[in-house]
């Protein structure tokens, strides 16, 4: 049975109920490489065309098929992959540009703009590697786009921490005005640690979250040092590679190998750590050196 799908005068015809749903879900100009791909066919037929073949070049569409599959399959959950990331980065770009109308910082209203301009930029790179995939210029062989994308994808609850501190973005330290413990939100004035502990509190369900991070209590989690001595005791630190968005990680400000800061982290990239973190402030995103991580701790199950 062969299932045809029409598109600006044109007909594709797929031997599979697979293809065809993958097909609808295409843009034209997708369709069209994708086409190419599985038929190795040039040109493509008008409507009036019959498509009528006989059984040996079906056959041999059929192998052509098997012969390219692993590579459509390549290019497909690349481009996919690549638009994800695109639409997560023009979320958090319309988040940090509404968030500059209630900045009062100088240094904050800086740091936010050249955030924006860099994800811009990220964006753009992004755009230009899908096209490469779709006129085949790409190689997808020892592509690394799949490892290389951001780790915001990897895990529900990890997304989930992201996801829910991006939200404050250019506002204010959330844990300045929240919490029952005084010690912790209030009275330290919503440092880094509160602002992580905050959101992933408030963001995780509890049954979900590790037990040795369930087991800190309050005024451990206002102190950096406490919440990754823990994590360290109980085996559930992580390397730089084995890192996931929504991990907690411990900077090196000063370059003297001890930690001075708390983030979370949103993507590690390149040899650089993309973060969501607040140290008073407002809530912004930062980047640093993968060299200049000290630690990083998994917060979830």
């Amino acid at each position: 049975m062969d299932y045809q799908l029409k598109v600006a005068g044109q007909v594709y015809v797929f031997s599979s109920e697979s293809e065809y749903n993958k097909a609808k879900t295409l843009s034209q100009s997708e369709l069209k490489t994708y086409y190419k791909q599985i038929t190795k066919e040039d040109d493509l037929q008008s409507l009036d065309d019959s498509f009528n073949e006989d059984e040996s070049v079906e056959n041999e569409e059929e192998a052509e098929e098997e012969e390219t599959s692993d590579e459509t399959s390549a290019v497909g959950a690349n481009v996919m992959m690549l638009e994800q990331q695109i639409s997560e980065l023009n979320n958090t770009r319309m988040l940090l540009y509404n968030s500059l109308v209630n900045t009062t910082s100088l240094e904050d209203y800086e740091t936010i703009t050249n955030q924006a301009n860099e994800i811009q930029s990220q964006i753009q790179s992004l755009r230009s590697e899908i096209l490469s995939y779709l006129d085949g210029t790409a190689d997808t062989s020892s592509s690394t786009t799949a490892q290389a994308a951001s780790v915001s994808a990897s895990g529900t609850d990890g997304s989930s921490i992201v996801n829910y501190a991006e939200s404050f973005l250019g506002e204010k330290n959330p844990s300045k005005e929240a919490g029952e413990n005084p010690f912790v939100r209030v009275q330290r004035g919503g440092s880094c640690d509160d602002f992580a502990t905050y959101i992933i509190d408030n963001s995780v369900d509890e049954n979900s979250l590790a037990d040795w991070y369930k087991d800190l209590s309050e005024s451990e989690k206002a102190w950096g040092p406490d919440i990754f001595r823990a994590a360290k005791e109980s085996g559930a630190t992580v390397s730089v590679d084995e890192a996931q968005a929504g991990d907690l990680a411990a900077i090196d400000l000063n370059g003297n190998g001890g930690m001075d800061h708390t983030v979370i982290i949103k993507e590690i990239k390149d040899g650089k750590v993309y973060t969501v973190e607040s140290n008073g402030g407002s809530v912004v995103n930062k980047t640093y050196k993968t060299s200049q991580i000290c630690n990083i701790a998994r917060v979830t199950k």
